[in-house]
Order: structure tokens, then C-alpha cells, then sequence
């Protein structure tokens, strides 16, 4: 089962500690940026915010789906494996969150279409999109194609 089957979080995931990045095994890491101290005292409440994360059924979609309804958002979990998508709807509802699982290929407009829709008709808005859909590459990119490049950017940048 993924990190959806899971209650607590990889281990080293990062974790902002005073003045260092800790991670769980508790290594130092490098110092902060700048722009870490001035987003520390930022903070958004998310509860009952929409939150569309394409992308979702697998990585850092799944786990900033995951974190979005720990945060009291409403996740719509879009991605093209639908039972995928289910399960890790039904793993944040298990634990009192909500999630719409809806499944979406980003590089087909009638898909984004369908999603618009359904996102619109079952939660009425949507307050906050992650533009996380991937696809991996060909291998090295010396050695790729200009349709494998491509294929990449269509999804990144159009999806």
C-alpha cells in the first residue's frame, strides 16, 4: 500500500526547526533562506477551502492531498487512475476529511472540461488548484526525442 496506508509521514520529510531544516531522523541541515524567515510568521487557514491537486494519485500530488485535508480543506483528487484516486479518498475520510476522487488526463481538454464541471457542480468553487500532473520522461534528456520532450511539457505546462 503507498503513504495513503499510512498514518505518519515518510521519514525524512523535512521539518523546519529554529534557524535549521531538521529532518525525522534528526540530521541538521542547511540554514534557512531568507524567504523562510519571512514566510514564518505566514499562515493560511484552509478549513473548508476547495483545494483540485491533478496529479494526485501518486507522490507529492498524494501527499499535498493528504496535508490539504489535515489542514480541513476539501480535496478533489484529479489523476487518470481512478481506483487509485478512491482509495486515498476513501484513507483521508477514514480519518474525518473530504475528498472527491475524479478521474482526469490533463492533456485532454474535454477531460479539464469535465473536471471544471464536477468540481463546480459538488463543492461550487474552487478556492485553490494544484498544477501538480506529470509524466516521466524518455531517460537522459541528451538522448530524447522531440516527441518525449514534448509529451513532458504538454503535461506540465498544459495539464
Amino acid at each position: 500500500m503507498g503513504s495513503a496506508g499510512r498514518d505518519r509521514e515518510p521519514r525524512g520529510v523535512p521539518v523546519l526547526g529554529r534557524g535549521l531544516v531538521r529532518d525525522r531522523r534528526g540530521g541538521r541541515g542547511r540554514r534557512r533562506s531568507d524567504a523562510h524567515e519571512r514566510a514564518r510568521g505566514l499562515s493560511v487557514d484552509l478549513r473548508g477551502a476547495v483545494v483540485v491537486v491533478t496529479g494526485a494519485s501518486a507522490g507529492f500530488g498524494e501527499l499535498a492531498s493528504v496535508r490539504f485535508a489535515r489542514a480541513g480543506a476539501r480535496v478533489v483528487l484529479a489523476a487518470r487512475r481512478l481506483p487509485r484516486l478512491e482509495a486515498i479518498a476513501a484513507w483521508i475520510e477514514r480519518r474525518g476529511g473530504q475528498a472527491l476522487p475524479v478521474r482526469c488526463d490533463v492533456t485532454d481538454l474535454a477531460s479539464l472540461g469535465a473536471l471544471r464541471d464536477r468540481v463546480l457542480d459538488a463543492c461550487g468553487r474552487c478556492d485553490v488548484l494544484v498544477n501538480n500532473a506529470g509524466v516521466p520522461g524518455g531517460g537522459r534528456f541528451e538522448r530524447q526525442g522531440e516527441e518525449d520532450i514534448e509529451r513532458v511539457l504538454r503535461t506540465a505546462c498544459g495539464g
